[in-house]
This record gives structure tokens, C-alpha cells and sequence, in this order.
């Protein structure tokens, strides 16, 4: 697979790949999730792209799909450092290795695992969030509408805060405390999906209380 080229746009450009072996069902999530068939030529292939906006911020979004017969031998994935990464992994509970070699293949990517079968639902599946390099675990059960529309709500926001300056002023308030020292602080309505999309907030050590508007952590 062709690396995808950099394109400057007004706000941001991200890639986003759907990993996973032979028949896991990656072309469905991407439709169930994303609701596009605006394909763009991109040497030999072609990719899925996505206008991603909330009214004051837009991101270009290309999206594709990468199939693994073993993630031992994953590559094809674009590492420019200035474009964000997203990685939709579909796995089961129990193929830690995997996403270990994701992980340690791209460190610096954004990575959700997608979890499809109900038998997968478990206490152990669950701890793969705590782990570091993992945002956030997803779980789908059939294919419920509400389901997919959660967690193209959390995706969407994610990819806009990570590649657009929308987080700025939250980001400013966590550095004037980191100053200041105060032990409350108020970042108001940030709509975050995650703390790790602000990680500079592990730094206020100081804080007793944190007032927050989250969209889900």
C-alpha cells in the first residue's frame, strides 16, 4: 500500500486506518462509522476522504483500511511526523501481542481497539484502556445504530482536537495554572473524549479540584 501524500488544508489533515486480519469486517466499520464513499486516487489505490468538522474547525480525513494475516509482519501505515495518526485496531480480548506490536511499531499514533463479538466482553478486555498507548476500547454487539453513532461522536472530536488548535485555550489555562499553582481550576465546556487529549494536565500536581465539561471519559 502507497503512503497517503501530505495535504495543507485551512485546518488540519489526518489519517485514519482500520486494522485487521481477512474478513474481521474493517469495510463495514468504516461505513457504519464514517457514512462516505468519496474515494480519491492515491498512487495505485484509492482512499475514503472526510471533510470532519464542528462548525469552527474542519479536518480532512482520509480513511483506509489495512488487512494483517499477522501483525508480526504490519507495515504500510504513513509515519510523516506532521500528519496525527489514528489506528482502529479489531482484535479480540485476547490478542494482547497485537496490539503490543502496534504500539511499539507506532508510538506516537492514536490507537482504539474495536472489539465486535459479545463473547470478548470482559473485565480483561476492559483493562486494555489503562494500558498505556491505548485511547479507549470499543465494544459492538450487532450492529446498533446508537452504537456507531457514539462512537463516531467520540472519533470525530478526537481527530478535530488532535489536528486543529480547538484545545488552545484550554491548553492555556492549564499552563497559567501551572504557574500560578492554584489548587482548583475550571477548563469550562471542552467537550473532551479523553484527559489524554490534554496530557499537560498530569502536571498540575498542585490541583484539589477540577471542573470539566466532558463528552466522555
Amino acid at each position: 500500500m502507497n503512503s497517503i501524500n501530505f495535504v495543507e488544508t485551512t485546518n488540519g489533515y489526518c489519517h485514519l486506518y482500520v486494522i485487521g486480519k481477512q474478513g474481521s469486517g474493517k469495510t463495514q466499520l468504516i461505513k457504519n462509522l464514517f457514512f462516505t464513499d468519496n474515494k480519491v486516487k492515491n498512487g495505485d489505490d484509492f482512499v475514503l476522504v472526510k471533510h470532519v468538522t464542528d462548525g469552527n474547525h474542519s479536518v480532512k480525513l482520509s480513511i483506509d483500511e489495512v488487512s494483517v494475516n499477522s501483525f508480526e509482519n504490519f507495515t504500510g501505515i504513513y509515519k510523516g511526523k506532521a500528519i496525527q495518526i489514528f489506528l482502529v485496531v479489531i482484535s479480540s480480548a485476547e490478542d494482547q501481542e497485537s496490539i503490543r506490536i502496534i504500539k511499539k511499531r507506532y508510538p506516537n499514533a492514536i490507537v482504539y481497539l474495536f472489539i465486535q463479538n459479545k463473547i470478548d466482553l470482559s473485565y480483561k478486555a476492559y483493562l486494555f484502556k489503562l494500558m498505556k498507548g491505548i485511547r479507549d476500547v470499543f465494544y459492538i454487539s450487532g450492529n446498533l445504530e446508537h452504537d456507531y453513532q457514539g462512537i463516531q461522536y467520540i472519533l470525530e472530536n478526537a481527530i478535530i482536537k488532535s489536528s486543529t488548535n480547538r484545545l488552545e485555550s484550554v491548553k492555556t489555562k492549564i499552563k497559567n495554572n501551572l504557574l500560578s499553582k492554584k489548587t482548583a481550576l475550571d477548563i469550562g465546556k471542552s467537550d473532551l473524549t479523553s484527559f489524554l487529549e490534554i496530557p499537560e494536565l498530569f502536571e498540575c500536581v498542585n490541583l484539589e479540584s477540577l471542573i470539566v465539561n466532558v463528552s466522555s471519559i
